[in-house]
Order: structure tokens, then C-alpha cells, then sequence
């Protein structure tokens, strides 16, 4: 314990400032107390002292979130050895290592396990984030884009496992089985916040989701049923509630007519969509969308639909002549 993090660089709990405005003295000696009481019940409490006197903020610090934050508090004292260990980490290096260990997850072949270790790994990067950010580590900036960055870990991840499940059935002949994603086919673009990089505690997902028909199927697999069950299949992962919670409410309404067509619609439709019948919000968060997954095969193509639209937004032709 009382370590400098990774290569030297310094720990969560050196780190932390007075960011949050304390509570009455009461409040604060019943929150230290709660602290002390979750500590001892994961027998953990000598360890528990030590990082406090190693650090003056810290108890302050964590009696204020304690009492603040129901949420925080709860996911804390779930696991007191996590809190520790993040106390004692670099959080940038602990974010990293969190988003490593949920892309690793792709290869868990029991659902049900993979669910709970990607629900436990969503808890522990939101008690993460929240004490670099209650505890002015963080700015604004880097806390949106840390809650982003573990979203697309996230989906990334469970993409990657279905695809890797539909291979191994015979449904989808992966090209690079290794990197399931890559020239699978299955485009997953995450929209809004998540697109723009800027999700907040409470943000849904929003993905819209692509197939190219193109793609090696097996003979008897339709594109179409297909690549819908997978994506019905990865909004369920993410998104069922189960003992351990949800990684994320997901939202597929922003695809193109979401009144009329299929959750997981073709490349050549979409970009049909957008070039000829797209409102101008569409184009526009259209073009501000990034890749969760399969994103590579897209971005030619995207490329040149999004020079298309911004020349028609302008009036001009697409080739730039006049």
C-alpha cells in the first residue's frame, strides 16, 4: 500500500483534493465509521489505515463522498479491496487496465459469467471516474471521455464474443477469427454522446447498426435475420438487469426511419438513406459518429458519403466542380 501507482507516476489517493464540501461533523464521523465498518467486515482494515495516514486528504475525502453518494458508496463498500486498489492506483493506468480486462472478456465462452465480469467491470470504472472526478483529479473533459472510452470497450467486446460464438456455430465465416470484428460485416456506430465522446453518469447508449450483405455468411444464414438477432442479442447483454446491475441502457432509434425498418439495417440502404431522404440532424450526427465495431470496413465508404453531404450541405457538387 502507499505506492506511486505505475512507473512512478502517483496514486488516486495523493492525488485527491478537497473537491467536495463536507458535510456536519456529525455526518462526517458517521460516514468515517461506515468507512471503517466495510473496511473491517473485508478484513481490510489495517490497510485502510495506513493508505489514510499515508494520505490527509483521503479520509476527508472519502467520508464527504460516502455521505454524498449513495451510489459511490454502495459499489465501494460492495468490495472494499476494489476501492483500495483504485486508491493506490495511477487512474489513468487503472482505466487502461480496466478496458483491457473487459476487451479479454470476448473470449469467455460462458454468457452468464461474461455478463456478471462485464457488470462488475462497469461498477468499478464508474467508482473509478467518480472519485477522479468528486475528487478534482479529473476535469469535465476526461471524466466524459473516461465513461466513453469504457463504452466502447464494452461494446467492442460483446461484439467481438458474438461474433466469435456465430463463427464457431457456422453461421459467419470471420475472415480474421483472432480479431472477430475486423471484416465481419457487423458495424456498430455509436451516436450522440457516446459518438461525440462526451457520455455523463446517466447516458444511454445510442448505436445504429450496420451490416454489409457482402459479408461470407453461411449458405443457409440471411443477412438480414442474422445480423438482427446479433445485434438484439448484444443490446441484451448490455442492457438486462441481473443480480449485478446493467452495463448500459442501449438505444438503436437513431438509424435511419427507425418507424420502418429492421434494427440492423444494410450499408448500401443507409447510406441510400442519408444521401437522399436524410433530415439535416441526421447528416449531421451521422458525420460527428465513431466506430464501436467493424469500423474499418466502414470508413471508405463513410468517407465518401460524408464529403457527399457536406458538398450537398453547401450547394456545390460532390466531385467539388461548379
Amino acid at each position: 500500500m502507499g505506492g506511486r501507482g505505475e512507473a512512478g507516476s502517483l496514486t488516486l489517493a495523493q492525488l485527491v483534493v478537497d473537491a467536495i464540501r463536507p458535510p456536519k461533523a456529525g455526518r462526517v464521523a458517521a460516514a468515517l465509521a461506515a468507512v471503517e465498518a466495510a473496511a473491517s467486515a473485508a478484513d481490510r482494515l489495517e490497510d485502510w489505515r495506513r493508505l489514510a495516514k499515508e494520505n490527509a486528504r483521503l479520509a476527508p475525502f472519502i467520508a464527504s463522498l460516502v455521505d454524498a453518494s449513495p451510489f459511490l458508496r454502495d459499489t465501494a463498500f460492495a468490495d472494499f479491496g476494489v476501492l483500495l486498489a483504485l486508491l493506490d492506483a495511477d487512474p489513468a493506468a487503472r482505466l487502461r487496465e480496466i478496458c483491457t480486462r473487459v476487451a479479454d472478456l470476448a473470449r469467455c465462452a460462458d454468457v452468464d459469467r461474461r455478463m456478471t465480469r462485464l457488470r462488475r467491470a462497469r461498477a468499478e470504472a464508474a467508482l473509478l471516474i467518480g472519485l477522479a472526478d468528486l475528487g478534482g483529479v479529473w476535469d469535465v473533459d476526461t471524466v466524459t471521455a473516461a465513461l466513453s472510452d469504457f463504452a466502447g470497450a464494452a461494446i467492442s467486446a460483446t461484439a467481438d464474443f458474438l461474433l466469435d460464438e456465430a463463427h464457431r456455430a457456422g453461421q459467419i465465416l470471420l475472415p480474421h477469427p483472432g480479431e472477430p470484428s475486423r471484416g465481419s460485416g457487423w458495424i456498430l456506430l455509436g451516436m450522440g454522446k457516446l459518438g461525440a465522446g462526451e457520455l455523463n453518469y446517466a447516458s444511454d447508449i445510442d448505436l445504429i447498426v450496420l451490416f454489409d450483405p457482402a459479408k461470407p455468411l453461411a449458405p443457409d444464414v440471411v443477412p438480414q435475420t442474422f445480423f438482427v438477432r446479433m445485434t438484439r442479442d448484444l443490446v441484451r447483454i448490455l442492457q438486462e438487469r441481473t443480480e449485478a446491475g446493467y452495463v448500459f441502457r442501449t438505444d438503436l432509434r437513431l438509424r435511419p426511419d427507425p418507424g420502418s425498418t429492421q434494427i440492423a439495417i444494410s450499408t448500401d440502404a443507409a447510406f441510400s438513406y442519408y444521401e437522399r431522404e436524410g433530415q439535416t440532424w441526421e447528416r449531421a450526427i451521422y458525420i460527428k459518429a465513431r466506430a464501436a465495431a467493424g469500423g474499418p470496413a466502414l470508413r471508405a465508404r463513410r468517407a465518401a458519403l460524408v464529403r457527399r453531404l457536406r458538398a450537398a450541405a453547401a450547394g456545390a457538387p460532390a466531385d467539388g466542380s461548379r
